[in-house]
C-alpha cells in the first residue's frame, strides 16, 4: 500500500458510505447511539478552536473505489475521519489534511485519537 500526505479541498471528498449518510445539509448515522457522531464533531471543533493539531483523515481516490457511489463525481472517498471531516465543515474550512492511500481500508485509523502529536506528525510528513 502506498500513502501520501496532502491537504485537499473538502469539496473534492465524498464523506459518506453505507454507515454515514447524507441528510439535508448534514448527515445521519442510523446506527448511532446517543448522538455519538454529533458529539464527536463538537469535540473536534473544540480541539480545533483550542489550536490542537488534528489528525489527518484517510481517503482513497474515488476512481479506485468500487464500494461507494453517493457522490461519484468527487475525487476522493473518505475511509476514516468522518467526525474530523465534519468538524472542518462546521468551522468553515475549505481544506483538510489527508493521508491518501491506494486501497480500500475503512476505519484505517480506528482507535487513534483525533489529535496528533508532534513526533507522529513529523513521521507522517517525512514519509510522504
Amino acid at each position: 500500500m502506498q500513502a501520501m500526505l496532502r491537504r485537499l479541498p473538502l469539496d473534492k471528498i465524498n464523506p459518506f458510505d453505507d454507515l454515514h449518510r447524507p441528510s439535508g445539509p448534514g448527515f445521519c448515522v442510523p446506527s448511532d447511539v446517543g448522538n455519538e457522531h454529533l458529539s464527536g464533531v463538537e469535540h473536534c471543533v473544540t480541539l480545533m478552536r483550542q489550536g490542537k493539531p488534528i489528525r489527518p483523515i484517510v481517503v482513497m481516490p474515488i476512481k479506485l473505489s468500487k464500494w461507494y457511489a453517493v457522490y461519484p463525481e468527487k475525487e476522493y472517498q473518505r475511509l476514516d475521519g468522518f467526525k474530523r471531516y465534519w468538524a472542518h465543515k462546521v468551522e468553515g474550512k475549505a481544506e483538510i489534511d489527508c493521508v491518501i492511500i491506494d486501497e480500500y481500508w475503512p476505519g484505517a485509523q480506528h482507535g487513534h485519537p483525533m489529535t496528533i502529536e508532534d513526533e507522529e506528525w513529523a513521521t507522517l510528513t517525512r514519509s510522504s
